[in-house]
Parts: C-alpha cells; structure tokens; sequence
C-alpha cells in the first residue's frame, strides 16, 4: 500500500530503477491483504476498470465496446491438422468479443487443404467474417502478416501462430480490451508447451545475447519469480506467436520489418519500437495457449543458420545496448537464461 500512495503522489517518470541488489529470496513474500475496492483510488486517471481478487494478486478488468471486433491472422502452409485445432480451440472457448478469422496462405499444396481452405471462406457469414488470403512466395513471417492486415476490418489485430490452441474462453476480450487502452503497444499471453510447461511469459531482452522468453521451461502452475509468471506486467515484447495490437498502434509503427526481418526477431523489434513511442507491451497470463512449437529445435542450420545470423545482426545494428538493458529485468539477473537468477555481470549496470 505505501508504495501505491507513492506512486499515486509521484508521477511515474519520477519512478527509477535502483541497479542495485536490495532483496532477493527464492520464495515470493506474502501478499498484503486488500479489499479490491481499496486499490480503485490507484488506477489510472479515467481508466473505467475494475478491480477483482484472484490467483496470486489483483486483476484489473478494462470495458470493451460490443461493436469491437478482433481480426485473428492465422499464416499457414499445409499441415491442416494444427491448423484445425487452432480454430477448433477458438470455436470451443469463447472469446467474449467479436470475430473475423483470416487464413494468410503462404503456398499450400496438399489438395486436401486447398480444399478445405475453399470450404472455410465459402462459409462466412455476417455473423463471422472469414477470409482466405494468397500469400505467395518463399516464407516471409512478416510480410505474410502485413499482407493479410491489409484485409483486416477489426479495430484490434491478433497475429496468431496455425499451432497455438486456447486453453480457457474470454482470451480475446482480454486482449482486445487491453491493446486498445491509451498507451499500450503489444499484447502476449502465457504460451505453454504440450507437457505444459512455460514456453512463453513475455521477452527479456540480453538472453543469450540478444533476446529469450521470461521463466521459460519452469512449470505452467509456478508462481515463478516474485510471482511474475502468474502477474499481468509490463515487459520488453512478446512473441508474435500469439500478439495484439491495435489497428491504429499498428498503422503508426509501421507493421513488421519484411526487407530486413523476415523470419526472426521480427516481434522483439515491433516491441521495440513501441516502447520508442512511449508505448508499454503487456504481458497478460489470464489468457492461456499451448504452443505446439518443439521444445528441442535445436539451432537452426543451413541456410536458415544463416538467416538467423543476418537478421541477428540487423538487430544488434539497429539497437545496440538497448539489447543488453531490459528496464523490465534487473542488470544483476542471468543473461544465460531468464529465470530471474543472480548472476554478476562485466558490464557496469546503469542507473535509469
């Protein structure tokens, strides 16, 4: 409660980040009890949410207008078996808001696909838009996307991954209503593995040398550092896996980067250049997925070693030491993993 008085008497700019290790325990502290209704005085100035108890905290829940509707972008290229469960688990968990699916068709070729691909825009409806969008050409992730916005008619855009499957109903009320608040960039929710363990919980930039997903590997049901696995917070990015953002956040920072990130770290970057714009991306972990992506890839070789490289490299030119300076991650935490570890580092921390 006292750090809440302070920030309701200080302006946020006035808030720093101390590089220096004052706490740290394996074990969250306990949690001080509040009424929800208490913490209402705190909330941003004309912010319309409501506050409810629940897991570990508090939750706050932001009014969405009926008339919203979600644009789900989903790129695919045959395997129609993960793209089936993707729209099935749409279909079985509501979410709570409108919908308009769009297929971006990255040169599918199995006929029973084209086929069934045929069937699924033929079946739109006023009641749910659906649109099938040729995507031609060799696989470029962010040129697939910015094409298929081009067809979009929501007012909130979900990049969404042909292999993710929701988990639990009201994921896209949660992630429309949030990506439309003044302020906020990009949307990212928990993304689980199959065996359901964290594949997904936000970006820490500096993870092996560049960028790495927060308290990946640790279980789905953990509480994680200081509880921030289970905690909605503000972070770096999020995985275009599973990404929100508002049409007009979209439109201004100029979609994803096709010429120079067509494969990786095109979502880092997009984060990036929201928080250049006074935008804050948003980690929610209400909104649940199992991401089907293997958890033993390995590095990438051949020819997609050497575009990792190149689109490595383009980042690092691009930002630098903001790579190695995540303000939602103290410089005294493990580069090697983000498991929220002490580890001592070479470089000097910097105070901002």
């Amino acid at each position: 409660m006292l750090a809440l008085q302070a920030q309701l008497n200080e302006p946020s700019t006035r808030i720093g980040h101390i590089p220096l290790v004052l706490s740290h325990r394996q074990g969250a502290p306990a949690a001080e009890e509040l009424n929800p209704r208490q913490l209402e005085p705190f909330l941003p100035q004309g912010a319309r949410a409501s506050v409810t108890a629940g897991g570990l905290g508090y939750r706050l829940h932001f009014p969405l207008a009926k008339a919203t509707c979600l644009s789900v972008i989903i790129p695919t290229r045959d395997r129609l078996e993960l793209l089936q469960a993707c729209l099935s688990s749409i279909d079985k968990h509501d979410s709570g808001c409108q919908l308009e699916l769009l297929i971006a068709d990255n040169d599918s070729l199995e006929e029973k696909t084209l086929q069934w691909l045929r069937q699924f825009a033929a079946a739109s409806s006023p009641k749910r838009r659906q649109v099938v969008v040729k995507a031609p050409g060799p696989f470029n992730y962010s040129a697939i996307n910015n094409l298929a916005t081009q067809h979009c008619r929501g007012s909130v855009l979900l990049l969404l991954n042909n292999d993710v499957e929701f988990l639990h109903p009201g994921w896209g009320y949660e992630l429309a209503s949030q990506a439309l608040r003044p302020g906020i960039g990009c949307v990212g929710a928990q993304l689980l593995y199959p065996d359901r363990t964290i594949q997904h919980a936000g970006v820490v930039l500096g993870v092996g040398g560049l960028a790495g997903h927060a308290h990946q590997d640790f279980p789905g049901n953990a509480s994680g550092y200081q509880r921030r696995l289970q905690l909605a917070q503000e972070v770096s990015a999020v995985t275009a896996a599973c990404l929100a953002i508002s049409r007009t956040t979209w439109d201004a920072l100029g979609g994803l980067d096709a010429q120079q990130l067509a494969v990786n770290y095109n979502d880092v970057d997009l984060g990036l250049r929201a928080q250049a714009h006074g935008l804050r991306n948003l980690y929610l972990p209400q909104v649940k997925a199992i991401h089907h992506e293997s958890k033993s890839r390995g590095r990438p070789e051949g020819a997609a070693f050497r575009q990792w490289r190149s689109e490595w490299k383009v980042m690092e030119q691009r930002w630098g030491v903001q790579l190695r300076q995540d303000r939602a991650y103290s410089p005294h935490c493990s580069l090697e993993a983000a498991d929220f570890s002490v580890a001592l580092r070479s470089e000097a921390p910097l105070v901002r």
